[in-house]
């Protein structure tokens, strides 16, 4: 039960990272 939240909050987390580095490279890309 452990390792399914520990790979949920993985998930969760990647999703994340992944959301904040698309919307940087928008801004990157509307500056530029």
């Amino acid at each position: 039960m452990g390792l399914t939240v520990l790979c949920y909050f993985c998930a969760a987390f990647f999703l994340l990272l992944l959301l904040v580095s698309l919307s940087i490279l928008d801004e990157v890309h509307a500056c530029g």
